[in-house]
């Protein structure tokens, strides 16, 4: 049985000049492109009003150094010990272990827990801040976790602290952090020689960046900020997803109709390559499928699994910004320099990664 007829043969004429029908496929495909890029348009609209009515989703952290502006909160950070993760701690072990005798360095970001976010903030501020749960009472320790911080409870220098509210994911810098309301009591837990360091928050950092970074900027001290790491509304992730798989649907069913055209009009320069696609339709097909099914299942995967997407995506950022194996892109990048930049990515791609791996 042979597999399904993507193309027509070409028109045999005797003479006549005969001009192939577009196929169906074009307009269609296009159709559903225009109708994927209306929702995914919508959507952005829709989720932009949201995010503009989310309390701190304009967040910005800088956990070591303090902000100068007076709508700054005062903040003292610290690491949870990573004791209070038995698995993150023996796969870290396992990891060191196989880089010991290796000159590649181990990506810090691996190592990272959760922030202990202690803010001098008013109780009336932190109410809107809370999905569920309750306010921590001052002088407790009790905390609002982050909605991609694992621990129910941690213990840091003796002191166990207790998760008794989740935060909105909405709220920017904050997904992966513990909440605590500062107080006196806590103030050996948070001193310096404990490792804490001191910074601010800003509720609104990332709409004053201009004023609160004013040229020349320190590329070294915007690395150490943290903004912009909210999620957004299922409704809206799993919209846009849609979105891009009629988008991806339209496209493909709209250039296997050029292609067909294309076939028909029989040109000699395309010939051996149309030809080919031609004598292997069901390959042409899974091709297709195989690298789209994948683009689409890791994305379904990202959003069904947040926690993992966002510890990849630190340690990708860790790898360009840190110093890591490709820290040297991440600094051409910065650089602004284009030339370096593309010299930059075409060293590893090619012969890093193509000509020496």
């Amino acid at each position: 049985m042979s597999g399904p007829e993507l193309f027509t043969p070409p028109i045999e004429t005797t003479g006549m000049n005969i001009r192939p029908r577009p196929p169906l496929g074009i307009p269609i495909g296009i159709l559903l492109v225009a109708c994927g890029a209306l929702l995914l348009g919508s959507i952005g609209l829709a989720e932009s009003s949201w995010i503009k009515q989310q309390p701190w989703a304009a967040a910005l952290l800088a956990p070591e150094f303090p902000l100068d502006d007076p709508d700054a909160l005062e903040v003292r950070v610290r690491r949870v010990p990573i004791e209070n993760f038995p698995g993150q701690r023996a796969f870290l072990q396992e990891i060191k272990a196989g880089f010991a005798k290796s000159s590649v360095a181990v990506n810090e970001a691996i190592a990272r827990t959760e922030r202990v976010i202690a803010i001098s903030v008013p109780e009336e501020q932190l109410g809107p801040l809370i999905a569920s749960g309750r306010l921590p009472r001052r002088g407790l320790p009790e905390v609002l976790a982050g909605d991609l911080a694992r621990a129910g409870a941690f213990e840091m220098d003796g002191v166990t602290f207790q998760v008794v509210g989740r935060l909105h994911g909405s709220i920017s810098a904050l997904a992966f952090a513990y909440l605590l309301p500062y107080d006196d009591a806590f103030h050996m837990v948070f001193s310096s020689d404990a490792g804490a360091t001191q910074g601010s928050l800003h509720p609104e950092g990332l709409l004053k960046l201009e004023a609160l970074f004013p040229e020349p900027r320190d590329d070294k001290q915007l690395r150490r900020i943290l903004a912009a790491r909210g999620r957004t509304n299922p409704v809206f992730a799993w919209a846009a997803f849609a979105a891009l798989l009629l988008i991806a649907t339209g496209a493909s069913i709209a250039y296997f109709g050029v292609y067909k055209l294309l076939h028909q009009k029989n040109i000699p320069l395309l010939r051996p390559l149309l030809e080919e696609i031609h004598a292997r339709p069901r390959l042409f097909l899974g091709v297709h499928i195989a690298l789209y099914g994948t683009f689409f299942a890791t994305m379904a995967i990202a959003a069904l699994q947040p926690y993992y997407s966002f510890r990849l995506m630190d340690f990708v950022a860790a790898e360009f910004s840190e110093g890591g194996g490709v820290g040297y892109i991440g600094e051409a990048l910065a650089s602004g320099d284009i030339l370096a930049a593309a010299f930059a990515i075409f060293y590893n791609n090619y012969i890093m990664q193509t000509v020496v791996f």
